[in-house]
């Protein structure tokens, strides 16, 4: 009966499908429950009380089932390693990703470390940048500074300016008075001469 079950689910050719509804064994199974019968050669037919669909030496059976074994556990694998990639292909599929990340990584690494120097010479060229508008700024400042106290100056002095001329056009004012009471007394002394 275990046989039957093991061409159902692993067998899926239509001869095996024949073999196993009519309830023969092949000689594949038959090697199969030689196999898992306990006991030396002579008495493995006994204990399970089996007999063979036909009679054969017990070597010539057991070497052609062998082979038949080996061709189908090797098919199995075969389909088992398609549906299911086995260890050292995931481990082999795994070391080419970790290589490819690796080498991702690398690359990011290498443009981080290329990012961080622009970064570190443009942060040296902007505190330049930066050092010098300060020095411009106190320059300036203290330009401006001058402008105003220049400015001041000069209301000062256009103050003092107006204010001179203011008291030089009344000194020509008291000039020409003076100068007209002089003639006055020229006259008069003049006059008084003659």
């Amino acid at each position: 009966m275990k046989a039957r079950q093991l061409i159902l689910e692993n067998g899926s050719s239509t001869e095996s499908s024949v073999v196993a509804s009519q309830g023969h064994l092949t000689l594949t199974e038959w090697a199969e429950l030689e196999a898992e019968a306990a006991g030396t050669k002579e008495d493995g037919f006994l204990k399970k009380n089996l007999q063979p669909s036909e009679s054969r030496p017990l070597v010539a059976v057991k070497s052609s089932a062998l082979r038949k074994d080996k061709e189908k556990v090797v098919v199995m694998e075969e389909e088992i390693q398609e549906r299911n990639p086995s260890p050292s292909a995931e481990a082999g599929s795994l070391t080419v990703e970790h290589a490819a990340a690796k080498t991702s990584l690398e690359e990011k690494k290498k443009q981080l470390h290329e990012s961080e120097s622009k970064y570190e010479a443009h942060a040296a060229e902007l505190a330049a940048k930066v050092k010098a508008r300060k020095k411009c700024e106190a320059a300036r400042s203290l330009e401006l500074e001058l402008l105003d106290r220049l400015e001041v100056n000069c209301n000062e002095m256009s103050s003092q300016q107006s204010l001179t001329e203011e008291q030089l056009s009344e000194m020509e004012v008291q000039l020409s008075e003076v100068e007209k009471k002089n003639q006055q007394l020229s006259k008069q002394t003049n006059n008084t001469l003659t």
